[in-house]
């Protein structure tokens, strides 16, 4: 059974080190668990973290799949192929071609929290996407992790 953890988090992350040591211990712990499924947005730097931490654990954890959940459809086929070989899939979900371009990446987000089973946060304040995302899961009582 496929079981989908999210990552939200600010555009500019702080400290960077302290951040990505509590991320790598949580995906671990996720990946006990049983979340085999990590689902990754691609921008910003906790997005950065993220994707390095799920890639180094795939290292150890061979069975965990790396997904790409686009917000824009990609220019051109290389700028495809070139994204792709870092993930395991890539999906631009339904929906989020709806509406102007800017809430593109609003969309998409909304998206991730509502088929995902547990998100994994670091958001400070209550502004910009990531805090808007967050909102949303609690809004939907979706369980969350809190990086500090």
């Amino acid at each position: 059974m496929e079981k989908v953890c999210v990552f939200f988090g600010h555009r500019v992350v702080f400290d960077e080190e302290k951040v990505k040591l509590q991320l790598k211990r949580v995906v671990r712990e996720l990946i006990l668990q049983g979340f085999n499924t990590f689902w990754l947005g691609g921008y910003g730097e906790f997005d950065a973290l993220a994707d390095d931490v799920t890639r180094e654990l795939k290292h150890e954890f061979p069975h965990i799949r790396r997904v790409c959940v686009l917000a824009y459809l990609p220019t051109n086929k290389e700028e495809y192929h070139y994204k792709s070989q870092f993930y395991d899939e890539m999906f631009y979900p339904e929906g989020v071609e709806l509406g102007p371009k800017k809430f593109a990446i609003t969309r998409r987000n909304k998206y991730m929290v509502e088929n995902a089973d547990i998100i994994v946060a670091h958001v400070h304040g209550t502004t910009g996407g990531a805090a808007q995302a967050l909102k949303h899961a609690k809004r939907l009582n979706k369980k969350v992790i809190t990086l500090l």
